[in-house]
């Protein structure tokens, strides 16, 4: 029984080695680098199995260092499948002081497992439950349920802006929706099984050993090859984009201007992916870059921001935020905005400021004024006070919401409310 699992231990461990090596090839045939997180992964799953087998059939001196690289071996879970899933969704490459913040805890531990292997050596409780080992367990497994605390409240914090990074990875992959969903669940089982102080409390103690090393190859297993089979998202900058709306800057208006709104707001809903007109096209494809200061010559360069990024990036922002009205979210900032597209918020800002000749709030005021008044046309304003549908467009302010109408139409909501009314009955 013993030699069988014995043999269990070794086939499950080399069964992930294979599946990281698979993913291996994968990242090097197609360049996903984001997969190299997933073949970590795959490593530290196969090390716990190897340490969980060698805690209990082989000698004492083994068992002490096998026990005790578990915890930094269980710390590294979370932080490789969280960077592998989130540069995998946002195509985003992460510095390495980036990732040494996620895998900070786990390297803390690895440094100091020896340290305490030693003290526990020299105070002669090497073999037994010497105050040591307890306290390293104890810390250990406190801080894993910290570390696991962190990562969820991570995730609620910033929930508004995963969610817009996974329906832009959805849009862009929709295949793989479902194969994210059960890598999360899967990753979850997994995490439960590799808990020992739970799953005793769950399994039998008669063949504890053994249940517990198949259920955590089997999620681990699994998992690994729902992240080998799940699509990588890639940055479209480089990939030609359908030419968008130009919306010309919009000049105050005079109340008998007020049918030719009408005609234009019919078909409010932005297409993105036509032409508003030659003009606005030819500003596009004849916009030139101011000259830049000379920098001082150094080691490092920066990549030039030329004609063509400055367009793809503009047209990608489009997209982004008429199509999913983004601009109705009041909490919308520049640098959400710059996250979501995957660039940095000067980018993002000059485009905006050279494309539209606004800076970010004013083109968001812009977007939400038109919508505001596409609700009048509607007759919106029958169920909400005109603070509700500022509210609705995206507005927090009701001076704000007053002024930036004002401009854009040259008149107050009531009175262009009022005029709509008139032309449609007339």
């Amino acid at each position: 029984m013993i030699a069988f699992i014995k043999a269990q231990f070794v086939i499950e461990s080399g069964l992930l080695l294979l599946i990281a090596l698979l993913s291996i090839e994968k990242t090097l045939r197609r360049g996903e680098n984001c997969r190299l997180f997933l073949v970590a992964f795959l490593l530290v799953s196969a090390l716990h199995l190897t340490a969980l087998g060698l805690g209990y059939y082989v000698s004492r001196s083994v068992f002490v260092w096998a026990e005790a690289i578990k915890i930094p071996l269980s710390l590294a879970v979370i932080p490789l499948f969280f960077l592998f899933v989130s540069a995998a969704v946002t195509a985003k490459q992460r510095s390495v002081k980036y990732i040494l913040y996620h895998l900070a805890a786990p390297s803390v531990f690895l440094i100091a497992m020896p340290l305490v292997i030693t003290l526990a050596y020299l105070s002669g409780s090497l073999f037994t439950s010497g105050r040591y080992l307890e306290t390293w367990s104890v810390v250990g497994h406190a801080v894993l349920f910290v570390q696991t605390m962190l990562y969820t409240l991570m995730f609620f914090v910033r929930f508004r802006v995963y969610s817009r990074r996974l329906q832009d990875y959805y849009k862009n992959a929709p295949g793989s929706t479902g194969i994210f969903k059960y890598l999360i669940i899967s990753f979850s089982v997994y995490f439960l099984f590799t808990d020992s102080w739970l799953m005793s409390s769950v399994l039998p103690e008669q063949g504890f050993l053994l249940v517990q090393s198949l259920l955590i190859f089997l999620a681990a297993g699994i998992t690994g090859w729902l992240g080998l089979n799940l699509a990588i998202y890639h940055k479209q900058d480089d990939i030609p984009l359908p030419v968008t709306t130009i919306l010309p800057k919009v000049e105050p208006l005079e109340m008998k201007e007020m049918t030719e709104i009408i005609e234009e707001l019919q078909p409010i809903e932005i297409q993105v992916d036509e032409i508003h007109s030659e003009q606005d096209l030819q500003e596009i494809e004849t916009f030139s870059e101011p000259e830049e200061k000379p920098r001082r010559k150094s080691g490092l360069s920066r990549k030039p921001f030329d004609d063509s990024q400055k367009r793809a990036l503009y047209k990608r922002m489009l997209n982004h935020l008429i199509t999913n009205e983004l601009y109705t979210d009041p909490k919308l900032t520049l640098k959400h905005l710059a996250n979501d597209l995957g660039t940095n918020t000067r980018y993002l800002s000059m485009v905006i400021n050279e494309y539209q000749g606004r800076n970010f709030n004013q083109m968001l005021n812009y977007y939400r004024v038109k919508k505001v008044m596409r609700l009048l046309v509607d007759n919106e304003a029958e169920s909400y006070s005109y603070l509700g549908l500022a509210q609705k467009a995206g507005f927090h302010s009701k001076s704000v919401f007053i002024a930036a109408f004002k401009t854009q139409t040259g008149t107050t909501p009531s009175e262009f409310s009022g005029t709509m009314k008139k032309l449609i009955k007339s």
